[in-house]
């Protein structure tokens, strides 16, 4: 099993670095899942909200919406300026927990709610396919570490100098043909 954490700031394009490195194994031939974290614009298209993408099949729930003043409403939680749907992080662990042979799983993105054993926990940390990765903000590597499914993992900052290169070294990282 090779388990790489893609790290990189706040909208450095780590979910564009995942899209292409999913056409990529795709080309290559490999079976891809995993869920991925998505901008859209909400049906009222005034809003923006946060979705949660299965690979597999693209089916997609909204994850979070900003939070306004007041409680969030039930069912969902405030984490900073987000509301978060407890029901998605539910239907992702469903997801990921099934048993369909994959040769590629992409989790995008691992945050403090997946260390703190909440979120796409414990799905996140129990994936067995022979090619993981991991999509987080800088600075959580170390704590992601301890929790990482099998063995170590190696580590590949995303840099606005890096950005265009980075899909192709994960590749290769990953044992993911040309």
């Amino acid at each position: 099993m090779t388990q790489v954490l893609l790290t990189g700031p706040l909208d450095s394009g780590k979910t564009d670095v995942c899209k292409k490195l999913f056409q990529l194994a795709r080309t290559a031939g490999l079976v891809v899942g995993g869920v991925s974290v998505e901008r859209q614009m909400d049906e009222d298209e005034k809003t923006e909200v946060l979705t949660l993408r299965d690979l597999t099949s693209g089916s997609y729930c909204v994850l979070a919406r900003p939070s306004s003043e007041g409680d969030p409403p039930e069912g969902w939680f405030q984490e900073g300026n987000w509301n978060f749907h407890q029901e998605a992080f539910m239907w992702a662990n469903v997801i990921m927990s099934k048993p369909v042979p994959l040769d590629m799983v992409i989790i995008d993105e691992i945050t403090p709610l997946e260390i703190e054993q909440g979120g796409l926990s414990p799905a996140a940390w129990t994936i067995r396919s022979p090619r993981v990765l991991y999509v987080a903000r800088s600075g959580l590597a170390s704590q992601i570490k301890p929790l990482a499914a099998r063995g170590e993992f190696l580590i590949v900052e995303l840099t606005e100098e890096n950005r265009e290169d980075i899909p192709r070294k994960i590749c290769t990282l990953l044992d993911i043909g040309d």
